[in-house]
């Protein structure tokens, strides 16, 4: 029980710092104490909608989160969750374990590539369907521009990743925001985090029909997630950008490492 409430506390404040909705620090750490990764899917995308719920809500009052642009985004991430979930019932371990790491690893490659200087305005950079907005954080404004086309494309493919994988795929989500659609770090976190939710939920109510979803697993876990991710929160609107980034890539890098090892090695090696 103690292990479960420092793993669901800890992988809340990453939830709520970094506009993810934990799972890809979740898995692998049930995953070490040896968890089936069909059982550690269903509760991580519990886990995953809890955690939005209560960092999304922080970031709306705070100005961290654009409800305009997570709206098509969980309009499309629900549409493609069930599909991910039920492909997800029917492959082994092994192969979850490897396409996590794959996963995983995109995103740091992703979150890593080198922005162009921009030449442009925001708006001609996003094209015919570009929406621009303005968000105050703090005292911070901050003006910028994407297409709505990108951001059902971008929000259709993280749909089937969180259905597939357990996860929220807020990690995969952020540097698309970031490096495909333009969107400032601070807004993509808190938005990342609203776009979720939608199919968060999509996910869990096709796993649970198929595999069950464990409440002995999911309760502790949610528990402490919620108000970690409140305290993750709340860090965003003073904690440099670079820290952010170096946080980040380092959870990343470890979330990809590990699981690369349990694919390779299997579970038991691997933990």
């Amino acid at each position: 029980m103690l292990t479960l409430l420092a793993i669901g506390l800890f992988t809340g404040i990453a939830s709520g710092l970094l506009g993810v909705g934990g799972g890809f620090i979740l898995v692998p750490l049930l995953s070490a104490l040896a968890v089936p990764l069909h059982v550690i899917v269903g509760a991580s995308l519990v886990f995953v909608l809890a955690t939005s719920v209560s960092g999304a809500l922080r970031h709306l009052r705070q100005g961290t989160a654009d409800w305009r642009l997570g709206l098509p985004l969980m309009a499309a991430s629900a549409a493609t969750a069930a599909l991910g979930s039920a492909v997800s019932a029917s492959l082994p371990d092994r192969v979850l374990g490897g396409l996590f790491a794959a996963v995983t690893a995109l995103a740091l490659v992703l979150f890593n590539l080198p922005r162009p200087a921009a030449r442009r305005s925001p708006a001609a950079r996003a094209g015919r369907f570009a929406v621009t907005r303005v968000q105050d954080a703090g005292e911070e404004r901050y003006v910028y521009s994407y297409s709505l086309v990108g951001a059902l494309l971008v929000g259709a493919g993280i749909g089937v990743v969180t259905g597939l994988l357990g996860i929220g795929g807020g990690f995969l989500l952020v540097p698309l925001l970031v490096v495909l659609l333009g969107i400032p770090l601070p807004i993509a976190i808190g938005t990342s985090l609203l776009s979720i939710l939608a199919a968060a939920v999509a996910g869990i109510a096709t796993h649970w029909t198929l595999l069950g979803v464990d409440p002995a697993l999911v309760g502790p876990l949610v528990a402490a997630g919620v108000v970690g991710a409140q305290a993750g929160a709340r860090l965003v609107v003073w904690l440099p950008r670079a820290r952010l980034r170096a946080v980040y890539n380092a959870l990343l890098v470890g979330a990809t490492l590990y699981m690369v090892a349990r694919a390779a090695l299997g579970p038991a090696a691997a933990g």
